[in-house]
């Protein structure tokens, strides 16, 4: 089976481990800074969705319905705990591998740890991505 995956994913890499243990994992960092702008920007006010919802409560037991009173350095104390938990939890495992999202050769590595032939990973603007997509909806 292959699979990627963002929400609820991060949440549930020790259930899926445990359910499907010839699994491979991909921990891909990027700034807490970039990050938390980027959950500001994509979930704003509104409610958690509940794929949302695994991935958020398990940082804040309090289970909040949105973000919007959980202030940016609880986010980024939860991007921190979330990492350290993984990188803890696949410790001196060769089925996980932990990788800065803004290496130069991230593509080669993920291929060379998954098993595919190398390729290079596009980059992608969000941004413009997001405008073309709200343009397209109108």
């Amino acid at each position: 089976m292959t699979a990627i995956g963002d929400v609820p994913i991060p949440a549930l890499y020790d259930v899926l481990d445990s359910t499907y243990p010839n699994s491979a994992f991909i921990l891909m960092f990027r700034s807490p800074f970039d990050w938390v702008r980027s959950v500001r920007a994509h979930i704003g006010n509104r409610d958690l969705h509940p794929f949302e919802r695994v991935q958020y409560w398990r940082y804040f037991p309090s289970q909040p319905a949105s973000l919007r009173t959980i202030g940016d350095e609880a986010l980024y104390s939860a991007f921190l705990t979330h990492h350290r938990d993984v990188v803890t939890y696949f410790e001196n495992r060769d089925n996980f591998l932990f990788l800065d999202l803004r290496h130069p050769e991230a593509g080669q590595k993920i291929c060379n740890f998954l098993g595919p032939p190398p390729i290079e990973l596009p980059s992608i603007s969000y941004t413009v991505e997001a405008r073309a997509m709200a343009a397209r909806r109108g």
